[in-house]
């Protein structure tokens, strides 16, 4: 079985989505894999959470055409984005992967708005700024979830 880890960096704010990216790129760069070899994953950043839901739904379709694979998401979102706000957004996403979802991470400056969707959605709320030590530890547990933390 093909196992692929689906990273979603969703944020409308375009000057935080590379150095998201970056930090995620060289945080995985530098895992220590161990045996087995590291799975296969990807980064996808998106400017909203349609274009977001937009590209999960390309994987739903790789897994029905590809036999054996297994698609994997986590998701960082920012809570305040125009259109579709992250809690709309992971509700959405939920709604259309259920347990694929493995992580889902929403970033707020305003955390008693979204504290409701957090106990009722199953998110974890983070308030901004957030520190890269805290985000470090999340994307370790998504990659290697048999890992010591």
């Amino acid at each position: 079985m093909l196992r692929l880890k689906l990273i979603f960096l969703v944020d409308d704010d375009t000057l935080l989505l590379p150095a998201y990216r970056r930090r995620f790129e060289q945080e995985v760069r530098n895992m220590d894999w161990g045996e087995p070899k590291p799975p296969s994953y990807a980064i996808y950043d998106c400017t909203s959470g349609q274009a977001a839901l937009d590209l999960m739904r390309v994987g739903l379709g790789l897994e029905t055409t590809a036999p054996g694979t297994q698609l994997e998401y986590f998701i960082l979102s920012d809570g305040n984005m125009p259109g579709m706000d992250g809690d709309q957004f992971i509700r959405r996403a939920r709604e259309m992967l259920g347990e694929r979802v493995k992580t889902a991470l929403l970033v707020s400056g305003k955390m008693s708005e979204f504290a409701e969707g957090a106990e009722s959605v199953g998110y974890t709320l983070l308030q901004k700024p957030v520190e890269w030590k805290v985000l470090s530890g999340y994307l370790r547990s998504f990659l290697l979830p048999d890992a010591p933390t």
